[in-house]
């Protein structure tokens, strides 16, 4: 195997795992409130603690390869914040009566953003260095396996099918295999430092919309505590895959 086909093998390997998440989300009935109530809080709280701790840090540095230290931050802040801006706006012209539905379909949108230059990261990472792309596609695996259930659940929780739900789950991690096959094709030719950047930074504000604003009211509606639980676990939960991508 080459090595542009064993790294493009990587970074699939990482988005599939969404559809761990995707399958785990189909056992769960609707009626079991604290359960749906624990999942959505754990959903939010895997992308509020990697939205602010890691995507948003990775658009900075990526940033500062290319501007002075203070410019590269103002920079991700505005593009924070037009990311965050820009789900408020697409929540605003979904319909009302359709809330989980549109739930699932913003987070869908975000995840395949956020999966892509994630996949083309562990592909160009795989192609310099096995060893180093071997940790983190277990991390990136390992969180993306949530963010399959926080697609899923509110589908199923409006009544789509089982069959649907999955799908559109798993869709949203195929956005990884894509991004690794722009580097392939394309090999970041024009795609530099300053576009990561911004994209990183962009997407972490559409995470914490999502988070704060989607997926954690909706879940203290049914259980208080199961929300809270999952907030703090899905928080400890992508700190250790992050705690891994280090090793």
């Amino acid at each position: 195997m080459n090595d542009s086909l064993f790294a493009f093998f990587l970074a699939s390997l990482a988005g599939l795992a969404t559809g761990i998440g995707s399958f785990l989300a189909l056992f769960i009935k609707k009626e079991h409130e604290k359960l749906l109530s624990f999942l959505l809080a754990f959903a939010s709280g895997v992308m509020l603690f990697g939205a602010l701790t890691e995507i948003f840090q990775k658009g900075v540095a990526a940033l500062s390869q290319t501007h002075p230290e203070a410019e590269a931050y103002l920079y991700a802040l505005i593009a924070f914040f037009g990311g965050l801006i820009f789900l408020w706006l697409l929540q605003a012209i979904l319909p009302e009566s359709t809330a989980e539905k549109r739930s699932a379909i913003l987070i869908g949108v975000s995840l395949a953003l956020h999966n892509f230059p994630e996949g083309l990261a562990t592909f160009t990472s795989a192609l310099s260095s096995p060893q180093i792309a071997y940790p983190m596609v277990l991390a990136i695996a390992l969180h993306n396996i949530p963010e399959g259930i926080a697609v899923a659940v509110p589908l199923l929780r409006v009544g789509d099918s089982r069959k649907k739900a999955f799908f559109l789950s798993f869709a949203s991690g195929l956005a990884e295999p894509l991004g690794a096959a722009f580097g392939a094709f394309v090999l970041l030719p024009g795609f530099g430092d300053t576009i990561f950047g911004v994209l990183f930074a962009a997407v972490s504000g559409m995470m914490v919309f999502l988070s704060a604003f989607e997926l954690l009211p909706d879940a203290l509606l049914k259980s208080r505590f199961a929300a809270l639980a999952g907030t703090i676990g899905g928080m400890a939960t992508m700190a250790l895959s992050l705690w891994l991508f280090r090793l």
